[in-house]
């Protein structure tokens, strides 16, 4: 077995250093006592995006470092290698920060990093087990997928638009919609306790994220990958509310407007001339985000949050993710030789 390249592991490493001491506000008197951190109460404020950030960022570490050494070891001595090593650095760079106004060294953090390290090494232990899925996966993707540099660039589209899920907010909606948090069970009282501009925006990005899908498949595939994609959708929302807010909260995310707008989106998707003009559709529908951003007068690309944090990168993908939809739409139809060229029906 063939070690694998050490540069995957040092750049990895290198962006959590950078990540975890960056600071716009200088450095400050380092404390007497360095240590003494670790013995202290643990902080009041406590969320779970912060703690999803770190556990997140320090899995993809324990998977390296265990690979790295792993290879020439018992495969348990390993993990405890990889995980010390990433205690080690996460125990140096909270020490560090407290020379940083602007951060808060704390003993949950380091044990937050610790347990993802261990997760990540301990998935490690399959790797052979993913590569052989990881090719089950390729050539599925070849059956259903056209062969194409706008495909690949697609599908590496749709994997962000999982990551922007962490936003808690349909596309359209990044840094001004209300977070809807109704839950199915509470009937509304009037149609004026219908949150309609919820239901436009969450109609909008599905039928947005569908029809930019459809555009990516062979003929024959459409039905059964507008199926999944909404399955999956659904799935993906319910996982990151699930991840950052608390149990009585995450079923809000499943209120009437939300389930109404996915049964509106597949079903308009599934109309004949839909699946025809799949293309300019899905181009409509991003440019409408955009220029609804703009009348809404919200930041167009770079929402006021912090991208070392999951929410706030999410947020940052999502703001991004219609005009990145658009620039691989433009190279899909510039490769196909006509921009509003209809596609087959299938």
């Amino acid at each position: 077995m063939n070690t694998p390249p050490p540069w995957p592991l040092l750049l990895y490493a290198l962006f959590i250093v950078w990540a975890s001491l960056f600071s716009e506000h200088g450095w400050q008197n380092f404390p007497a006592d360095p240590f003494r951190f670790l013995f202290e109460s643990l902080p009041r404020w406590i969320t779970r995006t912060d703690l999803a950030t770190n556990l997140l960022v320090y899995l993809p570490l324990g998977y390296l470092l265990r690979r790295r050494v792993g290879l020439h070891t018992h495969p348990w001595l390993s993990v405890c290698v990889a995980v010390c090593a990433a205690a080690g650095l996460s125990l140096a760079l909270e020490t560090l920060q407290q020379a940083l106004p602007a951060r808060n060294a704390s003993a949950l953090d380091i044990t937050i990093n610790t347990l993802g390290a261990l997760s990540g090494a301990i998935i490690s232990l399959h790797h052979q087990r993913w590569r052989r899925a990881l090719r089950v996966l390729n050539h599925w993707r070849e059956r259903v997928f056209h062969p194409s540099l706008a495909t690949h660039l697609g599908l590496g589209l749709l994997a962000l638009w999982l990551l922007a899920q962490f936003s808690l907010r349909p596309l359209p909606g990044i840094g001004w919609l209300t977070l809807h948090l109704r839950p199915i069970d509470t009937q509304p009282s009037s149609l004026s306790d219908l949150n309609l501009n919820w239901f436009l925006a969450q109609s909008l990005e599905m039928i947005c994220l569908g029809a930019f899908l459809a555009t990516l498949l062979r003929p024959g595939r459409y039905v059964g990958a507008l199926t999944l994609c909404f399955i999956f959708a659904f799935l993906a929302k319910l996982l990151t509310a699930t991840i950052l807010l608390k149990w009585a909260a995450v079923g809000g995310l499943m209120s009437l407007e939300t389930l109404a707008a996915f049964f509106c989106a597949f079903w308009f998707l599934l109309l004949p001339w839909v699946s025809r003009y799949r293309r300019p559709i899905a181009i409509t529908g991003l440019v409408t985000i955009v220029l609804w951003r703009l009348l809404e007068g919200g930041p167009l690309l770079w929402p006021k949050h912090s991208l070392l944090n999951l929410v706030g990168l999410a947020a940052t993908l999502a703001a991004w993710w219609p005009v990145l939809g658009l620039a691989v739409l433009g190279i899909q139809s510039k490769a196909a030789g006509g921009g509003g060229k209809p596609s087959p029906a299938n």
